[in-house]
């Protein structure tokens, strides 16, 4: 089994209504197009994040994941442009459409999938509809570039690690367009 050193896409399935117990999704990173990016998932409840078994589940480009209440993952491929897929555990992507924007990580978060996209005018977060691709600017963030999304149904809001500009952990309201870092 490969180290999974450098991963995206990092996405969590609840299989029940407690946060404890579910499936975690990872995609490997990696750039070689000849050489398909792997999907890997565990079994939150099998000791995470100790000795965990990592199954293979796809060989897929991953540059994004968000998951559903629904137990849907979407996932994108793709830098410059960008193909969003949709699956349920245990099966192969199916291809929706190509989005507007090249997106790099993803959130799900009040029945609206979100998206980073740092090569967009203006760079920020896009709302992107599913069934058609099109991206349409929720936030902009042309100071912290988010290198992972995530949203959070308790609280509706996105989640986003930035490495460039003040570095950290923030909370994003998809709504009002609101950015708080929450730790460095």
């Amino acid at each position: 089994m490969k180290r999974l050193l450098s991963l995206v896409g990092l996405a969590c399935i609840a299989t029940s209504a407690h946060a404890q117990t579910g499936r975690l999704f990872v995609g490997e990173y990696g750039f070689d197009p000849e050489n398909p990016t792997t999907c890997y998932e565990t079994n939150l409840n099998s000791g995470f994040p100790g000795s965990v078994a990592w199954a293979p589940t796809f060989s897929f480009n991953v540059q994004g994941a968000a998951c559903t209440p629904q137990n849907l993952v979407y996932l994108t491929s793709g830098t410059f442009q960008t193909d969003l897929y949709v699956t349920i555990p245990g099966r192969p992507p199916t291809l929706l459409t190509q989005t507007s924007e090249a997106i790099f990580d993803m959130g799900y978060v009040n029945n609206k999938l979100y998206g980073w996209a740092e090569y967009a005018s203006p760079s920020g977060i896009y709302e992107i509809n599913p069934e058609t691709g099109q991206c349409t600017l929720a936030v902009a963030s042309t100071s912290v570039l988010f290198f992972a999304l995530d949203g959070n149904p308790a609280d509706g809001l996105l989640y986003g690690f930035s490495e460039y500009g003040v570095t950290g952990l923030y909370s994003i309201n998809p709504v009002t367009g609101v950015k708080h870092r929450i730790a460095p």
